[in-house]
């Protein structure tokens, strides 16, 4: 018999992942209204959130953390602001020359988790009971047919190479049966907590340092890791498919559901080279800052441009994978 299962995958943003959350909103609101019922949470909608960098972020609150899209925009701004409140343009972001600091960033999103959680120290592995524990801390509506929402984030090591694969931080375990390879250990014997994972997966190494896990190493031995769009995986729509397939099986219909960092197309800035560059910072004012910065932000608007234009070939090559099946 065959099974629909719902898959959500959501790219890694930037600021734009505020814009992704709106665009989900809505979708939920169509689908309470055509149901007739309230407006649902994605973890009510969805069988697995994948999402990488700010969209691994948006996952954890959405899938983890069981929020509803409401809860999730205003929690995404607060810990947007924890970080950026003093730099509110774009310029003033790229005019900041070291690492910002995530410090408040950590302690807020810590809050966050005990707060919907009841242990900021909660383990990123989970399973329907836990869920019903938190839909109940929280209030939130659920009844007993409760889907059990997977959640999958993706990091880099900090040494990893250009191309070099994501690794995925589960809310749950693999199938293990006999034809199913073991997955390495992305950390051998280490249990990921739910923030080290909402950090790790955020963590863009052009804004900040990499993450060192709390392990019982010495300080300067301790694994780091970075969000995964650092080694090119931007878009996570295609680890979404294969590891849905992997969950559920061949003998099961898959709906996904892919949040984008839009159309390089749509912007008139034609492709990165040293014309169109220079025409951007005229379209946006930015002749007028000292030219270190000047020069960072050329070097942001080039990869800026070769994430999006990598980002829509795979969702492109995904699509016609899925025609083909």
């Amino acid at each position: 018999m065959w099974k629909v299962r719902n898959i959500l995958s959501i790219d890694g943003c930037g600021f734009r992942g505020y814009t992704q959350l709106l665009v989900l909103n809505r979708l939920m609101e169509k689908i309470g209204n055509d149901t007739g019922n309230h407006q649902p949470r994605p973890c009510e909608v969805f069988d697995l959130i994948c999402g990488t960098a700010t969209g691994g972020l948006i996952a954890i609150l959405l899938g983890s953390l069981r929020m509803s899209c409401e809860d999730a925009i205003t929690a995404y701004n607060e810990l947007e602001e924890t970080i950026f409140k003093n730099h509110p343009t774009l310029k003033a972001v790229l005019a900041h020359r070291e690492p910002f600091d995530t410090t408040t960033f950590q302690e807020k999103l810590a809050a966050l988790v005990e707060k919907r959680v009841g242990d900021r120290n909660a383990p990123m592995l989970s399973d329907k009971d836990i869920a019903k524990a938190i839909d109940k801390r929280n209030n939130e509506h659920h009844d007993d047919n409760i889907i059990e929402c997977r959640t999958l984030v993706t990091v880099v090591s900090k040494s990893a190479a250009v191309d070099t694969d994501a690794q995925g931080i589960r809310s749950y375990s693999l199938p293990n049966g006999p034809n199913d390879l073991p997955e390495p250990e992305i950390v051998p014997g280490h249990e990921w907590l739910i923030r080290e994972a909402a950090i790790g997966t955020t963590l863009c190494p052009r804004l900040f340092s990499p993450m060192p896990l709390e392990t019982g190493d010495e300080p300067d031995e301790r694994p780091t890791f970075l969000a995964a769009n650092v080694s090119g995986f931007s878009n996570p729509s295609m680890i979404a498919y294969l590891e849905a397939m992997r969950i559920f099986g061949k003998e099961v219909d898959l709906t996904l559901v892919s949040l984008g960092m839009g159309l390089r197309n749509r912007h008139d800035y034609g492709s990165a080279t040293k014309d169109g560059i220079d025409h951007m910072i005229d379209q946006l004012d930015f002749k007028n800052i000292d030219p270190k910065t000047l020069e960072r932000f050329k070097a942001f608007i080039r990869q800026t441009q070769l994430v999006a234009t990598g980002t829509q070939l795979k969702h492109l090559r995904l699509a016609d994978l899925i025609r083909r099946k």
